[in-house]
């Protein structure tokens, strides 16, 4: 059965290459992938690479998917915090599926208690996501990506590559 990876991003200011580099890895590992935002329709990277959401977050459900997979970028501020996301997040840690985020959206999962007591990176350019991590009990490592049970984290568009290998390394061995 082919494994099916969920990609969520923000509406607006995703960081276009921590979509763009995993998503073409699933692809070529033949992945089924969709992609969910507030609401579907258009999204537009910091970059400038506009992508389809043809699902919104209302409309997805843990039980589909393999694999939960968080795109960074300023826009995923906005993300901190929807209750759908969360609901999601929380759906997918019980049903013991992979979840993944990826520059500023490790903070995500802090912010949704899913990293309390758990090794995890995040992009600390303002030391203010390095803090977030201090009050909500995350173990921060200063890596590229950190693997922590069946939660991936990674610091930035540099790591993307990592990032999307060790997903697809952790789906194969499911």
């Amino acid at each position: 059965m082919q494994n099916k990876i969920l990609m969520v991003v923000a509406q607006d200011k995703f960081r276009d290459e921590e979509f763009e580099i995993p998503y073409k890895e699933f692809i070529k590992n033949d992945f089924k992938v969709d992609i969910a935002s507030s609401r579907r329709g258009k999204c537009k990277g910091s970059q400038g690479m506009e992508i389809k959401a043809n699902k919104s977050l209302e409309e997805v459900n843990a039980e589909n998917y393999d694999a939960v997979v968080i795109v960074g970028g300023q826009g995923a501020k906005n993300l901190v915090g929807n209750k759908e996301l969360i609901k999601l997040l929380k759906d997918s840690g019980m049903l013991n599926k992979i979840i993944a985020a990826i520059c500023y959206s490790p903070v995500i999962l802090a912010r949704a208690g899913l990293l309390k007591n758990r090794h995890a990176t995040v992009w600390n350019g303002d030391n203010l996501q390095k803090q977030v991590f201090d009050e909500e009990g995350v173990i921060y490592e200063e890596k590229e990506v950190v693997a922590d049970g069946r939660i991936i984290t990674a610091n930035g568009p540099a790591a993307a590559l990592e990032f999307a290998r060790t997903i697809i390394s952790m789906l194969n061995k499911s």
